[in-house]
């Protein structure tokens, strides 16, 4: 039986749209300690999202704009972080690289 090369366990991911534009210095900095979550809107990206892809596999990619297709490829190379869930490469736990 052939090992996962990547599992995908359960993968959530919201991006946090705030409603303000930082359009000075002052709001950029001032903004940077106040709730992400007030006055803005939560996109959600993906929402439970789990598959595994075995050594040697090939697979693609498919689907309709903002179907989540570059936000799963942006937290397989670790350019994101996954909002909640796993994610494994060859049995390694990527999720909290970087935390």
């Amino acid at each position: 039986m052939a090992e996962n090369a990547i599992k995908v366990d359960g993968v959530y991911k919201d991006f946090v749209l705030p409603h303000e534009k930082n359009d000075s210095i002052k709001r950029a900095i001032t903004g940077m300690f106040k709730d992400k979550r007030k006055g803005a809107e939560v996109q959600h990206a993906l929402k439970d999202v789990s598959f595994e892809i075995k050594q040697g596999e090939f697979v693609s990619l498919s689907g309709r704009s903002g179907a989540g297709k570059s936000t799963i490829i942006k937290l397989l190379i670790g350019e994101e972080k996954p909002t909640k869930g796993r994610i494994f490469l060859e049995n390694h736990d990527i999720s909290k690289l970087g935390e």
